[in-house]
Formats: C-alpha cells, structure tokens, sequence
C-alpha cells in the first residue's frame, strides 16, 4: 500500500519549489536527534529550505536546509519540519505530514500518533 498519492506529491513539490526558499522551524524530534549527533545548529531559529527532492514513496518529500548559525547543509524529512502558519503552503504541508505519519503507523501496525486534548488535561490550581 502507497503512503504517498504521486499527483499531490508532485504538485506539492512543484509548489515547494515555487516558493524556495522557505523559512521553517525545526520539530521536536529533530531537535532531540541533532544533539544527539553532536550538530550545534541554534534550535531556536527558523532554517532555510533551499533546495526539495522526492525520495519514493519510502522516504518521501526530504528538504535541503541551512541553519543562519552553521556552515553545515542538512537533508531532512519534511514531516521534522514547522512551516509557518502564515506561508501560503503551510496547510498543504501539515496535510502532507499528517497524512504520512498516519499511513506509515498504520502500515507497522501501530495506533495512528495523535496529540494530546487539550479538553483531558487538568487545569492546575
């Protein structure tokens, strides 16, 4: 079973590429794995996706990006990536992200990955 529909692939590809270079943050768990590996790039600032390529339906859309603090070059998933809420293609890039991240769950066997509500959570007194 695919995990990605190759006509919304290229056409978000197109549109990526259309509107190089773009400013994103850097998720969660990519933060965690570049400490990990030592790479000292500030966290806290957004990055520049310069460049997009498409690696099969197995590792998906992938972003050639520069951190304004390094010299280093990255390649990294797009689904570890933030895009700003105000980029005309920050919908169609949550879209994407959401729908691969749920499609590769299902495809192991595991519970589609859903964050909490904030509706559960107990206020604090």
């Amino acid at each position: 079973m695919p995990i990605d529909d190759p006509h919304e692939t290229a056409a978000l590809l197109d549109a990526l590429d259309a509107s190089l270079p773009i400013p994103m943050m850097i998720g969660a768990e990519l933060k965690t794995l570049l400490k990990s590996k030592g790479l000292k790039i500030d966290t806290a600032a957004p990055v520049l996706v310069e460049k997009t390529f498409y690696a099969g339906d197995e590792g998906g859309i992938l972003a050639g990006l520069r951190a304004s603090d390094t010299e280093n070059q990255l390649v990294v998933s797009i689904t570890y990536l933030v895009p700003p809420l105000d980029h005309p293609l920050a919908e169609k890039i949550i879209e994407y992200q959401r729908h691969r991240v749920m499609s590769i769950a299902r495809q192991h066997g595991r519970p589609s990955p859903q964050r909490p509500s904030r509706k559960n959570k107990r206020k604090r007194k």
